[in-house]
């Protein structure tokens, strides 16, 4: 997992937060992917409805 901050700050928290969120939304239906397959589903998308 990638988090963006200065070099200096300390975002353990906000990484641990989010390893536990993550679960709790999936649970209620949400998917998550990366920006790649997002990307080509909205090309196909696209591609479909134009």
């Amino acid at each position: 997992m990638y988090s963006a901050g200065h070099w200096i700050q300390n975002l353990s928290g906000t990484v641990n937060a989010v390893n536990r969120l993550i679960p709790i939304f999936k649970k209620e239906g949400y998917e998550f992917v990366i920006i790649p397959a997002m990307w080509d589903q909205m090309t196909e998308n696209l591609l479909i409805t134009s």
